[in-house]
């Protein structure tokens, strides 16, 4: 059926089997339903039958009878004697012999047994910021100017980045946004729904970039005439089809995720940047989804793979917090799976610091803002925006404080 077409004979068509037939591959895999794995249909089929006439659905995240799942065990038994076996078919375009490297090929790895998180409690006991939050990020001028095309406009009320990106939590630990975003949103009036009428938001999106000390002058000057609106500068590469405990290093993440450059000098467009610089975070994309233990994709922010080599980082929990050889915790996520106002990668201030001074590199921030209605039907009331664009260092002589400056425009 579609199983043996679209997953079955899919995933091992690659291989040259060396004239064993597809349909033979079929019944080996029947006889071990059978035969291996004890499939017995009066012992299971009614539970089967009852299943499918109850929860019929083709979509990957449901329940599956036990002899689908038998299927599926089969299926990655066979795959792996044929993996074994045969060698990988020549592809067209390729006159050599592809290399078979591990099991991620072809892609049809579908658990992720390194990723065991189910929540954010961890990171809720490892940093509070409800301190930081009330005296520095908490934004309230929604009501000083009651007509919102004016509002839209202000620009003194604008939060200072520089205390985004720098926090104090409540034990008052120092902590460096390398990624982040936030968001401030106008509350709803009690007798509407939520996005029902329009409402005033601002939000902020942080990004850090390591350069060497040397190019640090000519990037900085150039940085300072730039807008940054459109996300033009290089970003974070997402990564998937590598497990959460095979990065950053692994044969299997260099053979699928390891062919982008580290330092560069290209962004989106633009191949022009004045000196090589460091994205300092990656993105873990989980699709390993078949194991039904989550209903969509799960997103993590990771340190670049070159700040983990670098300042020798261990992901020693695998739950997107980093330790040093010290066992200190020195980059840690705000949140994985809830959904929060303040969503950022944080290091450690002092960690950094060290970091830089020691090896001769410096750092800085680009941002992204904006201030604009969200909800309701904008698309007969709409009022512009206000673009916010700034870069921020640390002040290089002290590397105790960071500035920058800001610029804004209203658009229409």
């Amino acid at each position: 059926g579609d199983f043996g077409r679209y997953v079955f004979q899919s995933a091992l068509s690659h291989w040259d089997t060396n004239g064993i037939t597809m349909q033979q591959l079929s019944n080996l895999a029947v006889k071990m339903i059978f035969d291996e794995f004890g499939y017995d249909v009066e012992l299971h089929g009614k539970f089967d039958r009852n299943l499918v006439k109850h929860y019929y659905d083709r979509g990957a995240h449901k329940s599956e009878r036990i002899g689908k799942k038998y299927q599926w065990i089969a299926f990655h038994k066979v795959s792996a004697l044929v993996s074994d076996r045969y060698p990988l078919k020549k592809e067209p375009w390729n006159n050599g012999q592809k290399e078979y490297k591990g099991p991620w090929e072809p892609h049809i790895r579908d658990i992720d047994p390194s990723l065991l998180i189910r929540n954010d409690n961890h990171l809720k006991e490892s940093i509070f910021l409800k301190n930081w939050f009330l005296s520095c990020a908490g934004y309230d001028a929604w009501a000083k100017e009651k007509e919102s095309t004016t509002w839209i406009k202000m620009k003194d009320d604008l939060l200072d980045p520089a205390s985004i990106i720098q926090i104090i939590d409540n034990n008052r630990q120092q902590w460096l946004v390398l990624e982040g975003f936030i968001k401030w949103e106008e509350e709803t009036p009690p007798e509407y729904n939520k996005y029902e009428i329009p409402i005033r938001e601002l939000w902020y999106m942080i990004k850090s970039y390591i350069v060497k000390r040397k190019d640090f002058s000519k990037i900085l000057d150039w940085a300072k005439k730039q807008n940054f609106w459109g996300r033009w500068m290089p970003e974070s590469h997402e990564f998937y089809g590598v497990f959460l405990g095979e990065y950053p290093n692994s044969l299997a993440f260099e053979d699928l995720r390891g062919d982008f450059n580290i330092w560069t000098k290209e962004g989106r467009g633009i191949d022009n940047l004045p000196a090589p610089i460091v994205v300092t975070d990656d993105i873990y994309l989980s699709e390993f989804t078949h194991d039904c233990s989550y209903d969509k994709s799960v997103s993590i922010k990771l340190p670049c793979k070159w700040l983990v080599n670098e300042m020798q980082l261990n992901h020693k929990f695998l739950d997107g917090r980093w330790f040093n050889k010290d066992e200190k915790l020195v980059v840690l996520l705000t949140n994985i799976f809830e959904e929060i106002s303040f969503s950022a990668l944080l290091i450690s201030k002092q960690d950094l610091k060290e970091f830089l001074n020691e090896r001769g590199y410096a750092i800085f921030w680009t941002l992204l803002g904006e201030k604009r209605l969200i909800g309701g039907n904008l698309a007969h009331n709409y009022k512009g925006h206000l673009v916010i664009s700034g870069v921020y260092h640390f002040e290089f002589d002290i590397l105790d404080y960071i500035i920058g400056e800001l610029s804004s425009e209203f658009e229409k």
